[in-house]
């Protein structure tokens, strides 16, 4: 007679992914209580307490005669057809579930956590789905994806839920596309209509918008703010429907191809500081500006290179800036035309020959005496004031800087002026652009050995490798 199979202990599975994540959140300054742990949940539910402060697992003790019944109730819940498959999906779905409430713990403690249930729970599964997805293997997140596949169509049929958890997914696009619900063509046209629509508007509305949708989807697409209302109101009264919607959304998660990432997360969800200087192209420039920034340039090459190139294409942007002001002074001078294209000529690379030299000859005396190869005579250079004449206050930051390493958003960045210029793709951009691109990258770490991307994974996101 075969010994019966031995399973894991999926609490200490549990507790080993909260310990993992709580170290890797704290790497990306997301911070828990000192007093948080994981406990067992008495329930068949998993759930963080917003009065202990603590987060609590359901998972089957298999040791116990109650824990042997509960994965039954789980198995037959789940379609799973048999304990060895289901113990398979658990593996992977614990590390969801801890960093699901875990997320809810962080929201809360930075007093963020609202109302909109919905909206709440949209938000653990984003954090969950940046700390696990890029750890399972393509053949794991198969299996999952099938499994979970069947086991919320089993729940809704039952529950009478039919695609409730498709059109209540956050990302409601997506979601149609993953359910196979409308076409690549019809995505495409979303795509289009997205394209043209008003930032403000909703993916629920551009979708209704581009015209190419049968009734049903548009009836559905009408129905969602509804579903979402009623999921609120009912949130988690009822186990099963509330497992069949966790389920659905980690489904959709699973088998798309966008990437989350926790520093993502932390800066549009957990309000944590911007990590750099906020420097926006100039409105205006004057002339005093133009010479501060080009005097800048100058000085600031005995302390960094970096800050040197930085301040000579701050000068070179508004110098431009000041021509575009002026423009029709200008385009008299020469026949009436538009002598440049402004935004053309503010992206350049220092070891190339300045293009301002070629346009000196060009414009009226008046001008010319800011250009570069002239500027050094200019009356208006000795009487511009460092740094009072210089234009932002992130130039101000920039020109105190002292040479020696520093924390804030003053060194980190410089750190990343210094690793845009190391790349070919971007070192040409104007400061302003740098930075705007600086906000829309995350900083993502792996152990040694982790795997970035799989092999006949879909990923349209650049890694730059810094250390």
């Amino acid at each position: 007679m075969s010994a019966p199979p031995s399973y894991p202990d999926l609490f200490e599975m549990g507790e080993q992914a909260f310990v993992r994540f709580r170290e890797e959140f704290r790497q990306y300054g997301v911070e828990a209580d000192a007093g948080l742990e994981l406990h067992r949940s008495q329930g068949m539910l998993c759930y963080y307490d917003f009065t202990d402060r603590q987060v609590y697992l359901s998972v089957p003790d298999l040791k116990a005669p109650t824990g042997k019944l509960q994965l039954l109730v789980f198995r037959q819940m789940l379609c799973a057809e048999s304990n060895d498959e289901l113990m398979r999906f658990l593996g992977i779905f614990i590390p969801f579930l801890v960093a699901h409430e875990m997320t809810h713990h962080f929201r809360h403690r930075n007093g963020l956590f609202g109302a909109d249930s919905w909206h709440e729970e949209q938000l653990a599964n984003q954090m969950a789905a940046a700390v696990n997805k890029h750890r399972i293997a393509p053949d794991e997140r198969a299996f999952a994806v099938q499994f979970l596949h069947r086991a919320v169509k089993k729940l809704g049929d039952e529950l009478g839920l039919g695609q409730n958890a498709v059109d209540s997914y956050y990302d409601i696009a997506h979601a149609l596309q993953a359910s196979n619900s409308i076409s690549a063509t019809e995505m495409d046209n979303f795509h289009l209509v997205q394209g043209v629509a008003p930032s403000a508007t909703s993916a629920s509305s551009a979708l209704r918008t581009s015209g190419a949708f049968a009734e049903e989807i548009n009836q559905r697409l009408d129905n969602r703010n509804a579903l979402i209302s009623s999921f609120n109101k009912e949130y988690a009264a009822d186990p099963a429907r509330y497992i069949y919607y966790q389920m659905g959304w980690v489904y959709l998660a699973m088998k798309g191809t966008e990437a989350n990432y926790v520093d993502e997360f932390a800066r549009e969800h957990l309000n944590r500081e911007s990590l750099y200087l906020s420097i926006t192209p100039p409105k205006a420039a004057t002339t005093r500006n133009i010479c501060a920034l080009y005097k800048a340039s100058r000085a600031a090459g005995d302390t960094s290179t970096t800050l040197s190139r930085y301040f000579y294409k701050r000068y070179r942007t508004h110098l431009l800036k000041h021509l575009e002001q002026n423009q029709g002074e200008l385009s008299q001078s020469d026949g009436g035309q538009r002598i440049v294209n402004f935004d053309v000529l503010a992206i350049w690379d220092d070891r190339n020959s300045d293009p301002l030299n070629f346009l000196a000859g060009m414009v009226p005396p008046a001008y010319r005496e800011l250009f570069p190869s002239t500027i050094e005579e200019s009356t208006q250079l000795a009487d511009a004031k460092l740094p009072a004449d210089l234009p932002t206050p992130a130039d101000h930051a920039l020109w105190s800087y002292t040479g020696m390493a520093q924390s804030g958003t003053t060194q980190n960045t410089i750190d990343l002026l210094q690793q845009f210029d190391r790349l070919e793709l971007f070192r040409s951009l104007p400061p302003a652009i740098i930075m705007e691109l600086g906000k829309k990258s995350y900083t993502v770490r792996y152990a040694a050995g982790e795997r970035l991307v799989w092999q006949g994974e879909f990923n349209n996101d650049i890694f730059i490798l810094l250390e």
